[in-house]
């Protein structure tokens, strides 16, 4: 490797490091929108989560009047696939008390649980792309596909108003990609906003969480469009690139491994200055098989569903994607449904030791 081709990955390290720092700050991860809000009256993560989707919403139905409109494409997902993958890494965020991303970070603040997560959500990831179950997994993908892996809200709309009248059409379209999302925006905006904000010194209130997560979305946007990989920042993307790369024997200056490597970097830099490798430990052996089996099931659902729950959460639905839609949805269900399961069984534990 020449100099030349050190450059881009010194510059992805440094935007790595700065996207990092700005979640980071944030305190985002999806676990703390599904669960934390709910459990622990923790009300600015989800207000967070909201005011960031509401920005998304927003700025997709403006791009939805330009020429713009189609240049973020919905990771290809079919209704079949998304509600399997959902349920599943609803459950695994749920177990791990956190996604893909929180997990990464996890690894930056050299938490051994969040890295040994992270390293099964990869081996999982692999295993059901290119391993034993890929032909499973590419039986969920294309099952019931039909065009709906890549089925966007507005053309939905635009076909079901056109059974009406073919004039109807881009009726059914503009709705569907300017005044919903537009409304829904404007809606939770207003209601965000009849809430008192709190500021704290040195703390990254919710509407600066919502502003960050935009941020960070649109900027995955620019740098998807730039290499090529128009469904934004998306961590099974930097996985399949980076085996890409070491299968050819060659270096890939994909947006998605800069800041792959940026993210490497700064988990080491961190740990280089806390001067300590991992503090905090499994509790037991037990708890590190539910961390592997929980990371490797993240990853399988990753793999099923092509992208990473982070990514769906919020590229896929800023893009009015079905797919991501269903995905989403899913993961609630899959989150919800699992905390019950564990509710329940500490219950009967506590019974049982009373």
């Amino acid at each position: 490797m020449t100099l030349t081709d050190a450059l881009p990955l010194l510059a992805g390290l440094a935007l790595g490091a700065w996207l990092a720092r700005l979640v980071e700050k944030s305190g985002f991860s999806l676990d703390r929108v599904l669960r934390w809000g709910a459990a622990y009256g923790q009300r600015e993560w989800r207000r967070a989560w909201w005011l960031a989707l509401a920005l998304l919403w927003l700025a997709s139905s403006m791009l939805s009047l330009t020429y713009l409109r189609d240049a973020a494409r919905p990771i290809p997902l079919g209704p079949l696939a998304a509600v399997v993958a959902g349920l599943i890494a609803g459950a695994a965020v749920a177990i791990l008390s956190g996604d893909v991303v929180s997990l990464g970070f996890g690894l930056g603040r050299t938490c051994l649980v969040s890295t040994t997560a992270f390293v099964a959500w990869v081996g999982g990831c692999l295993l059901a792309a290119h391993g034993p179950l890929a032909p499973l997994t590419g039986w969920l993908r294309s099952f019931g596909a039909g065009g709906l892996d890549e089925a966007r809200l507005p053309g939905l709309a635009g076909a079901a108003t056109a059974l009406a009248g073919e004039h109807l059409r881009p009726v059914g379209e503009a709705v569907a990609a300017f005044f919903v999302p537009a409304a829904a925006a404007l809606f939770v905006f207003v209601l965000l906003l009849r809430a008192p904000v709190r500021v704290s010194p040195g703390r990254m209130e919710w509407p600066k969480q919502g502003a960050g997560l935009a941020l960070l979305v649109a900027l995955g946007w620019a740098l998807a469009i730039w290499g090529g990989e128009t469904s934004g920042l998306n961590a099974v993307s930097a996985v399949e690139t980076v085996r890409e790369a070491a299968v050819g024997g060659r270096l890939w200056l994909h947006p998605s491994l800069l800041v792959t490597a940026g993210l490497v970097g700064y988990a080491l830099l961190k740990s280089l200055r806390q001067r300590t490798l991992f503090p905090r430990t499994v509790a037991s052996r037990r708890h590190a098989v539910v961390v592997v089996a929980a990371g490797g099931l993240l990853g399988v659902a990753s793999a099923v569903a092509g992208g990473d729950p982070s990514a769906h959460a919020f590229f896929g639905l800023s893009t009015l994607s079905v797919g991501s839609l269903l995905f989403a949805v899913s993961i609630w269900i899959g989150a919800r449904l699992a905390g019950r399961f564990e509710r329940r069984r500490h219950g009967r534990l506590e019974e049982g030791e009373a």
